[in-house]
């Protein structure tokens, strides 16, 4: 199993590094075997050396199944006008399909071993109120679509790993979905990054780490030998089911410009996904039962010091229970 943390290119993350001799001995020091990387700032390593990012996380939108299945009305509700939709997506589909494309040559390029896409649709306003315009079929539909289209029989060396989300599309609480997904997909390097936060944001009556460990393993047991397509793991966690219950039960009117809404959203967001380290009793236990070849510390961490303390933590939690 290899072991990695999660990092952007952006200045942020890179400003706590002074290169990439530091990262090597960042990723020695706290037992990583390497990092998965999300491209913001454009297909670059920054600082990041060669054969450091073991995995990719694809970029991903929020709210894309109206615009690709060419739903205006439903473009208009969340962009405001088709000129706002045109700056997020591009010109229409294929300038989706070549933005993927590039991060999966990138991908190959960099040596990674598997990539992440997130099968999902979620408007600003249902993150507010939990109230969803798309089901899981319909998202899972348009994501078949997009997925084998920018794969298109190529013959990539990567893992091709879809992650689920607690929004309408693969929240891994149907099997049928799952296999569904697993079955449309055409790519023979196909699996599941299983995400622990999102998965117990699927259940906002969770109190506890050890709770949400139990609900996790009876997902998992209602799949069955579908977990086998289980490849990878972003580990982490929020208890955060007491927030969303006042959340949902008067969601905020919110206001302004696509971006001034979709920021204003997000701080609600992050208070949901708070990707702490996951140190609850029993998830060396869960880990084990898994057995996943890449394991990631999924955290969000204001600096390096921060970041390195989640570690240990997560760390400890693994390997010294």
């Amino acid at each position: 199993m290899k072991i990695m943390a999660n990092i952007t290119n952006t200045e942020t993350d890179m400003e706590r590094f002074s290169d990439g001799e530091d990262i090597k001995e960042f990723c020695r020091a706290h037992g990583l075997s390497g990092l998965e990387l999300l491209p913001v700032d454009g297909n670059t390593l920054s600082k990041i050396p060669e054969g450091a990012a073991i995995g990719l996380h694809l970029s991903y939108y929020n709210c894309w199944v109206d615009f690709w299945n060419g739903n205006e009305q439903g473009i208009l509700a969340e962009f405001g006008t088709m000129e706002e939709a045109g700056r997020v997506f591009g010109s229409g589909r294929q300038a989706m399909i070549d933005r993927y494309r590039a991060q999966l040559d990138f991908a190959e390029s960099i040596g990674a071993e598997y990539v992440v896409f997130h099968v999902s649709d979620v408007s600003i306003e249902e993150t507010l109120s939990y109230k969803m315009r798309h089901g899981d079929e319909e998202v899972a539909e348009a994501s078949l679509e997009l997925i084998n289209a920018i794969l298109d029989s190529r013959p990539y060396s990567f893992y091709f790993l879809i992650e689920n989300l607690w929004w309408p599309g693969f929240t891994m609480k149907s099997p049928g979905i799952t296999k569904g997904l697993m079955d449309g997909i055409h790519f023979d390097r196909k699996g599941i990054m299983l995400d622990t936060g999102h998965l117990m944001h699927t259940n906002i009556y969770l109190n506890s780490q050890e709770e949400g460990i139990g609900y996790i393993r009876a997902v998992l047991d209602t799949h069955g030998a579908l977990c086998d397509y289980i490849k990878g793991v972003h580990l982490h966690q929020s208890v955060s089911g007491s927030y969303v219950r006042e959340l949902i039960g008067r969601p905020p009117k919110i206001r302004g410009t696509y971006y001034e809404r979709l920021c204003e959203a997000y701080t609600h967001v992050l208070n949901i996904d708070t990707h702490r380290p996951f140190t609850g009793r029993g998830i060396r236990g869960l880990i084990e039962q898994i057995d996943p070849e890449f394991l990631t510390y999924e955290f969000m961490s204001c600096s390096r010091e921060e970041l390195e303390g989640y570690i240990r933590s997560q760390n400890k939690a693994l390997f010294s229970q």
